[in-house]
């Protein structure tokens, strides 16, 4: 065993000695936020992982040793059991995933500094113009998004002169679109509260079709693509964003999620807005929602089975897009990122 899988190992042991309330629960999220974030300052550069990592574990092995003490001394152990709650198998992760993001993404406004909306509508922008997907592209094309969430990429899409159709099985996030496409004075949007697996829109109805950061979450992927394939035009285009399989980041992600099975969200969600931590969605993404890891190539094969062709790689606007293409120059990025998020353009 490497030495980044012992250091995993031993982490996620730590984490796991914490009771799942309470102060313990409180430093679990503490640890594994700054532990998260130590990482991001150091892996998106090209120096050798194995020159940093062990200190930002050991850092934190230091840090669950203290308030474990303390809890300890003070008397602060809970009756709840730390053993698992539930798992994803009882409830499956599409059940999971409605309830989390229904209450969490509600977390961004266009007013609040520290959640802020635009900010994410400007990430969607960046990536659409980098890749020339411009008001020339969109211009009068029928577009939907898939897993549309609150409906940021609905409006990037709608203001460069889509019409734009987002489904949801999210009641709540469908209704907070709603609400912010009249905030926004965005007209030519449409929201509705529709499931992946059965898009109740007749074959060959869309010009352009987007599933962005949804598909790694289903527990059926494949039905999802084979309906998404059904209601695009012959010729139409196919935006998907999945999130590659293998390299430090992603075990790190992996390792942070499994310590939070079994720990309602809601516990974990109030004590983040507590803390008024930036960016809750995110948080909260990484430490419950389930991801189906995948390979490039095994996407690329995914996709083709199901009958799309020319798979053309997108450009990355962010860092944290963590596209292994803008790390060319870097020897470790393989061992770092894996297949990195996945971002293609495939025809039908």
């Amino acid at each position: 065993m490497s030495e980044f899988n012992l250091l995993l190992e031993k982490y996620k042991k730590k984490l796991g000695s914490l009771e799942p309330e309470g102060l313990s629960l409180t430093a679990r999220i503490i640890s594994t936020i700054s532990l998260q974030r130590d990482i991001d300052k150091n892996i998106f550069s090209s120096v050798d992982p194995s020159t940093y990592i062990p200190e930002i574990f050991e850092r934190q092995f230091v840090f669950i040793e203290l308030i474990d003490h303390f809890v300890k001394i003070m008397n602060l152990k809970t009756n709840v059991s730390n053993s698992f709650l539930g798992s994803e198998e009882e409830f499956g992760r599409d059940k999971l995933h409605i309830d989390l993001f229904n209450d969490t993404w509600k977390t961004l406004t266009m007013s609040d500094p520290l959640n802020n909306y635009q900010k994410w509508i400007d990430v969607i922008k960046g990536r659409l113009e980098l890749n020339n997907l411009n008001k020339k592209f969109f211009e009068g094309k029928t577009c939907i998004d898939i897993g549309c969430g609150t409906g940021r990429f609905s409006f990037c899409m709608a203001n460069l002169g889509a019409d734009v159709w987002g489904i949801d099985p999210g009641p709540e996030s469908i209704s907070f679109a709603q609400k912010l496409a009249t905030e926004l004075e965005i007209k030519n949007t449409n929201f509705l509260v529709q499931n992946a697996y059965d898009i109740e829109f007749e074959d060959n109805f869309f010009d352009f079709a987007v599933c962005n950061g949804v598909l790694h979450h289903l527990d059926n992927p494949l039905k999802a693509l084979q309906e998404i394939y059904r209601v695009l035009k012959p010729g139409g285009k196919f935006w998907l964003y999945v999130e590659g399989s293998g390299g430090i980041y992603h075990d790190v992600w992996n390792v942070i999620q499994q310590s939070f099975i079994g720990i309602p969200y809601e516990r974990t969600f109030e004590i983040i807005k507590k803390l008024n931590i930036p960016d809750i969605h995110l948080w909260m993404d990484i430490f419950y929602a389930k991801y189906n890891f995948i390979s490039f190539e095994e996407n690329k094969k995914r996709l083709q089975d199901v009958g799309f062709k020319t798979l053309k790689v997108m450009k990355s606007s962010e860092l944290f897009d963590i596209d292994i293409q803008m790390f060319k120059k870097d020897e470790y990025v393989k061992s770092k990122f894996g297949d990195g998020g996945i971002r293609v353009l495939a025809s039908k």
